[in-house]
């Protein structure tokens, strides 16, 4: 079964480690979090004698519910934003409407992401060429003010 057959069902790994730790009682904000750690360590290993390739599992976590019904405030956790990082940069799975409600609601979120993907290095990406439209709406907050001690220590 391909992770696209697989989202929304009972089978695919992610939404059913989120059902597990939901029934035992751990809030779901804590479970989904868990749950990007998971993918993040490189879960699910194996499936019987096959191993899972990395473009197995990021197609399995990207089409999953818990990353498509994940509330947008949680993008600020830091294991989801280090879970954008591999998505900017691989090509073969798309989230592009995920990346959309980020880039809207938490584009800190995004550009933390951006950074430590390295996305701008890549100027003919896939996700490059996803993120940059996003990107141009957004105001990047100032870094410093005219009066901000290290900028007059640096005149």
């Amino acid at each position: 079964m391909s992770a696209r057959e697989a989202e929304g069902s009972p089978a695919n790994y992610f939404d059913a480690l989120l059902a597990r730790l939901v029934a035992i009682g751990q809030p779901e904000s804590c479970a989904r979090a868990e749950v990007f750690e998971a993918y993040l360590e490189g879960k699910p290993g194996d499936r019987g004698k096959k191993a899972f390739t990395r473009r197995d599992r990021d197609e399995l976590f990207w089409s999953s519910r818990v990353v498509g019904d994940c509330p947008v405030d949680e993008w600020r956790n830091e294991s989801m934003i280090l879970a954008l990082t591999p998505y900017l940069g691989q090509e073969k799975v798309s989230a592009a409407g995920i990346l959309g409600a980020i880039a809207r609601s938490v584009p800190d979120t995004l550009i933390r992401a951006v950074r430590h993907s390295r996305l701008v290095l890549a100027p003919q990406s896939v996700r490059r060429r996803e993120v940059d439209p996003l990107m141009a709406t957004q105001t990047p907050p100032p870094l410093a003010t005219s009066n901000s001690p290290t900028l007059t220590a640096l005149r």
